[in-house]
């Protein structure tokens, strides 16, 4: 926390920010989530950082970055409003299918410097009045936030190495933004120029010709990153069935 408080001592904005350092942070604690719907019953571990040293310092950080998705690859879906309206006036009954795309453990698989490179990226583009403090300063302490990686469990403190935390309040948009840098310099030309590609965090509706190779489409996919690994669902008498994965 004290090389947070020193950052933000850097600039009369920063200065402002101090109050959301906690004064008598807590440890980030460690459960499960069970997940009922998959076979097996398997737990998702979930890490609660409410409390924590840095937990509201990174949810001020990550609003201007929500506020920028979409500036790196138009791709990002708002919510299933923003899905219809892209979908009126499509003929993809006709033409088209629409298989799904999910990313197989997103959050633990991502690489946290290309989550921070995203970041540069996105920021790079936006004014200085447009984030709560500067820019290098800004991304100092997203730096510091996705470090924060400890927690407790069973009275034992451990820390998490690989990925970002799930509940982070960052996690999420950084997700996002990492997905985006893949999707303009990579997925955009292996789904195809005649496709459409639409995501909401880790799921993607994918609108492609009819005679797509789904499958051929997953292994180019599944070639750009070694730890960023998709599973595919077709379309079949308007249902979803699992194809591959």
């Amino acid at each position: 926390m004290e090389a947070a408080r020193d950052v933000l001592l850097r600039s009369a904005r920063g200065k402002g920010l101090l109050h959301l350092l906690e004064e008598a942070p807590r440890n980030p604690s460690n459960g499960g989530l069970r997940k009922v719907h998959k076979p097996g019953v398997p737990m998702r571990p979930i890490t609660s950082g409410i409390g924590s040293a840095l937990h509201r310092l990174a949810k001020c950080l990550a609003k201007p970055l929500y506020a920028a998705m979409g500036i790196i690859n138009d791709s990002p879906l708002k919510n299933s409003a923003d899905l219809t309206r892209r979908l009126q006036g499509s003929l993809y009954k006709k033409f088209k299918k629409l298989p799904s795309f999910a990313v197989k453990s997103l959050f633990t698989n991502l690489l946290t410097d290309g989550a921070i490179r995203a970041v540069e990226r996105v920021t790079g583009s936006m004014v200085d009045d447009e984030l709560p403090l500067p820019k290098h300063h800004f991304i100092s302490l997203v730096k510091l936030c996705v470090d924060f990686c400890f927690f407790e469990f069973a009275g034992e403190e451990y820390q998490q190495i690989s990925g970002l935390d799930m509940v982070s309040p960052l996690s999420a948009v950084l997700a996002c933004l990492f997905m985006e840098t893949l999707e303009r310099e990579h997925y955009r030309d292996k789904i195809g120029r005649h496709s459409t590609w639409l995501r909401y965090v880790d799921d993607v509706l994918a609108i492609v010709p009819r005679r797509s190779c789904l499958h051929h489409t997953l292994t180019r996919l599944n070639s750009v990153h070694k730890k960023i690994q998709f599973k595919v669902e077709e379309e079949e008498d308007q249902k979803e069935v699992r194809l591959c994965t």
